[in-house]
């Protein structure tokens, strides 16, 4: 691991939860629908942060200056994410 001091997990709770993993679209769709906003119009903002992010890491994977072991870790990290996973059976 690079960062092995470093906390994986996010800095405040999320639908009661501070891990990555556990992150789903429905949080966002619920958090949407308490503050008055469309849920849709959260997913069409995750979902387009998402696509970027993914296509990104797609185009650049082979070039950045990482390990196998390096990249290897952060493709792990990218499956064990519920929403990541959400994201791309809908894709």
């Amino acid at each position: 691991m690079a960062y092995p001091d470093v906390k994986r997990e996010l800095a405040l709770n999320f639908s009661r939860s501070k891990s990555f993993a556990t992150v789903e679209m429905g949080h966002f769709h619920r958090m949407f629908t308490r503050i008055g906003r469309d849920p849709q119009e959260a997913e069409r903002w995750v979902g387009q942060d998402l696509e970027r992010a993914l296509d990104a890491w797609d185009d650049l994977r082979g070039q950045l200056p990482l390990s196998a072991p390096a990249r290897a870790a952060l493709e792990a990290h990218l499956q064990s994410l519920t929403l990541v996973t959400q994201f791309r059976m809908h894709r």
